[in-house]
């Protein structure tokens, strides 16, 4: 009797072997852990997926112009490593260069594409551009009369 227990245990043995040798295999491939692997992606590769599924659509001919200006700040970070302190820099920066508005714009742009790495699976955790405090816009715009145009105007007065 005891050499059926001995072959019963080995083929369960061999069988355990077997399935931890499959698990093994699975974590490595990242099957049981995605966000491992979304954390490993680098912004300009998630920058050109994004331009690729979304972007490129839009009506706007400033995009690949706003497209380079991103990767030249954050290409070669990974997603996970920009943190909201990051983001707030660029703001600053495009803000004392541009105008509050245009960094606005910006930083829309960067909220959108960090909850469209969420969406896809690319990004696991909170948007860091959610944090970063943003610069009221004045927009405010300053008109001159001018003869042609405002006749109604000047006959009015």
């Amino acid at each position: 009797m005891a050499p059926e227990k001995e072959k019963k245990s080995g083929r369960v043995f061999l069988w355990l072997k077997k399935s931890w040798q499959r698990e093994k295999a699975e974590i490595a491939e990242g099957k049981y852990f995605p966000q491992r692997k979304a954390q490993n992606i680098l912004f300009s590769d998630f920058a050109l997926t994004y331009y690729d599924r979304h972007w490129q659509h839009l009506r706007g001919k400033g995009a690949k112009y706003f497209h380079n200006k991103l990767l030249s700040a954050f290409g070669n970070k990974t997603l996970a490593s920009i943190s909201t302190g990051d983001l707030q820099d660029f703001y600053n920066a495009k803000r004392d260069e541009t105008s509050a508005a245009t960094a606005n714009r910006y930083l829309a742009r960067l909220a959108h594409m960090f909850s469209k790495a969420k969406q896809w699976k690319d990004f696991h955790g909170d948007n860091p551009a959610t944090n970063v405090e943003k610069g009221k816009e004045n927009n405010h715009r300053i008109r001159f009369l001018e003869k042609e145009r405002d006749k109604p105007t000047f006959n009015c007065l």
